[in-house]
């Protein structure tokens, strides 16, 4: 079972003057279990892309699958696709609604049908999972750190226990110990089975830490693969917006020197084949 999108294309304003290409014929897999990251500049179609995950939007054309349900307008599997796809948005402050903790924890569960007596161990239960097991549950989710408001945003989602997470640029506004958590954090879901899908601008982020990844320039997927294969191909079509990591920048300008190092975004790993060489 898996999360499929095949030739997925989508315009906004259709068929008036204002009519945009958003997605143009996108095509990419989800397996269980895996992080997937979504990159692109600003304007790429990465968000517009992320709602279609979790069928908030419909595709005009192509085809969306979640675990053999079908995405289109009437199906009967909507309810449940969205169920099984947890959608975070960017901002915390667009998804955070309720007065306390523990009623925008209990939201989800609830419009979802779970029986009462199981609403309590599937809130505990995603709040471990985000390491605010400890928060006070009668606290404002808007008197928390940005942090916590994130971690508690995604445990909202994880209430519902999803199969599939979307992030939508998650590390935005955090620091640097921030952004390692938040990664440490979505290393644990996805060792806990739930598949992840990431959607940032920051390569840098993707390729350190995700299995696939799908490079989206004006609303095509460029590049889809491993990221080892993907570095190797924007460094043969560099895309619009995007940078490359500076340690694979100077590793790509010491092999053209001549230098025998692996085109590479790990520092350690250059920096150990460059002693090698000059050694």
């Amino acid at each position: 079972m898996s999360l499929i999108l095949r030739n997925v294309s989508h315009s906004y304003h259709k068929g008036t003057p204002l009519e945009t290409a958003a997605l143009r014929g996108v095509s990419l897999d989800v397996e269980p279990g895996q992080w997937v990251a979504v990159v692109g500049h600003t304007g790429s179609g990465k968000s517009t892309l992320a709602q279609h995950l979790n069928a908030l939007l419909l595709p005009d054309a192509g085809e969306i699958t979640v675990d053999g349900l079908k995405a289109a307008k009437g199906s009967k599997d909507l309810r449940e696709i969205r169920r099984r796809v947890g959608l975070v948005f960017q901002y915390p402050e667009q998804q955070l609604f309720a007065e306390s903790v523990d009623e925008e924890m209990a939201f989800g569960p609830r419009n979802w049908g779970l029986p009462p007596d199981q609403i309590g161990p599937a809130v505990d239960q995603a709040l471990a999972l985000v390491d605010l097991a400890d928060l006070p549950r009668d606290r404002s989710p808007f008197a928390l750190s940005g942090g916590q408001k994130r971690r508690l945003a995604i445990a909202s989602v994880l209430s519902v226990r999803p199969s599939y997470l979307v992030l939508d640029e998650p590390t935005a506004g955090l620091d640097s110990r921030g952004r390692r958590g938040l990664m440490t954090l979505i290393d644990g879901l996805r060792r806990e089975g739930i598949a992840v899908v990431q959607v940032t601008h920051d390569l840098e982020l993707a390729l350190a830490y995700c299995d696939r990844i799908c490079v989206l320039e004006r609303g095509r997927a460029l590049f889809w693969g491993t990221p080892q294969v993907v570095v190797e191909q924007l460094l043969d079509r560099p895309v619009q917006g995007l940078s490359l990591p500076e340690v694979l920048a100077f590793a790509r300008d010491l092999r053209e020197k001549g230098f025998n190092v692996p085109l590479s975004w790990d520092p350690y790993e250059v920096a150990h084949a460059l002693a090698k060489e000059v050694g």
